[in-house]
């Protein structure tokens, strides 16, 4: 009898938590869309540059010469173009920006992309809720993830091509399984392990934060393979993942070759000659050390990681609040801050508790430690990047986090179960939405 009367109970609970995060997204893509199609031009980070970029991606479709006449307006104050990075994302978002122009001449093409983007993670998350509750940790209370949609840039597509990978890694029925479990190959089996192949291919490409992401998909896989009890199993389980890792290769070396081509193997020279023809004073090559920005390539210039800190002392302090909020400038609402911080802290406790009370899960209790030590890799990695090239604080460099403490919550659905645990997911989607209405639009619009 107790049984039974718990049943309906617990489903409504159930329903409850999953229509809240529902309202989240919904409440989250309100806000994305206001800031995208009203705020003006260049109140963002780097948005000018970055859309002249995607304006160039628009009418092209391979990368070009960064020497080639006419991507003056593309290069930043740093002296370089982002037409340089591997990324596709302005050949791709540009020919949705293209369409969006076309067709919507008033709007902001150049944001339309990243929107979209944003409506198909925001899609994916309302479709699975109820199935898949770790979408709320992946997604739902994490503002930075939500801001970067809203405008230009190669970030959100950075973001997006990761959030799949992590929802393939958690769906045992997704087409990752399906293609690596594929005994005798054929051409639909050879289709999906070519297109895992060029995902995962696009995911390096990308910024580097996210590599987090492959090393995380690279010992999930691997803790497969070598727990295959049965030989023949193990076979081909080898087989496709190095088909797997063939594609993704072809995919990176076909980008890379573009360099080759363009520069043979000077290219470092060439990014000195543009960087001195367009980078700011104060970042130039030519400029003399001591006339540079102090927080320019500290480490080039003897400092130490000490005298980094002493020069930017609220460095992890504001790269916080550019991760659960939206900029690192934010000298408000440090109540939110905090708040963020020890719910943050308590969700991660908690996965990581409920996993090692699990008998005999040796493979959770792996994949915890490995991801633990991929968010702590990425915060040095974020450490390392202002210690050597520039010191501003960048929150949306630990997005990968998220990502990661999803996919550790797909491994505890039991822990979904407990009414304290939905009560900090509830507590810290509302607090994420909530801000991000409250503080983004008026500092936008």
């Amino acid at each position: 009898m107790k049984k039974t009367k718990a049943t309906p109970n617990t489903q409504k609970r159930i329903d409850c938590f999953s229509l809240f995060f529902i309202a989240v997204m919904a409440g989250a893509l309100l806000v994305v869309v206001l800031i995208g199609l009203f705020s003006d031009l260049g109140l963002h980070p780097d948005e000018w540059d970055v859309k002249m970029c995607l304006d160039y991606g628009m009418t092209h479709f391979l990368p070009p010469d960064m020497r080639a006449p006419g991507l003056g307006d593309t290069y930043s104050w740093y002296g370089y173009t982002k037409l340089d990075n591997y990324t596709w994302y302005f050949f791709l978002a540009g020919k949705v920006a293209w369409l969006a122009k076309w067709l919507f001449a008033a709007l902001p093409y150049y944001r339309i992309p990243n929107v979209l983007l944003f409506a198909a993670i925001a899609l994916i998350v309302v479709c699975n809720i109820r199935r898949k509750k770790w979408l709320a940790v992946a997604f739902g209370i994490c503002v930075q993830a939500w801001y970067i949609f809203s405008y230009t840039t190669a970030d959100a597509l950075d973001f997006f091509w990761s959030f799949l990978a992590v929802f393939m890694l958690a769906d045992e029925n997704s087409l990752l399984y399906r293609s690596t479990d594929t005994q005798k190959l054929s051409p639909k089996g050879l289709a999906g392990l070519t297109v895992l192949g060029v995902f995962y291919g696009m995911i390096a490409l990308g910024k580097p934060n996210y590599l987090s992401l492959l090393v995380l998909t690279f010992f999930v896989l691997l803790f497969r393979l070598t727990g295959a009890k049965e030989k023949e199993t193990r076979r081909y389980l080898l087989r496709n993942y190095v088909i797997i890792v063939g594609f993704f290769l072809l995919t990176y070396c076909f980008r890379a070759s573009f360099d080759l081509v363009h520069y043979g193997f000077d290219k470092a020279a060439v990014s000195e000659q543009m960087a001195i023809q367009y980078a700011s004073p104060d970042k130039n090559p030519l400029t003399p050390i001591e006339e540079q920005s102090v927080s320019w390539h500290m480490m080039s210039k003897g400092a130490t990681l000490g005298d980094f800190f002493a020069e930017n002392p609220e460095w992890l302090s504001m790269t916080f609040k550019s991760f659960c909020g939206i900029t690192q400038l934010t000298d408000t609402d440090t109540w939110y801050y905090i708040a963020m911080g020890i719910l943050y802290t308590a969700i991660l406790a908690c996965i990581g508790i409920y996993t090692f009370r699990q008998p005999k899960d040796v493979r959770g209790r792996a994949e915890f430690m490995i991801g633990v030590l991929l968010m702590a890799g990425g915060l040095v990695a974020s450490i390392l990047n202002s210690y050597i090239i520039d010191s501003q604080a960048q929150g949306r460099y630990l997005l990968p986090v998220i990502l990661i403490a999803g996919y550790l919550a797909s491994r505890t659905p039991g822990l979904f179960e407990k009414r304290y645990f939905k009560g900090m997911l509830i507590a810290a989607g509302f607090l994420s939405v909530a801000f991000f209405g409250l503080r983004g639009v008026p500092m936008f619009l």
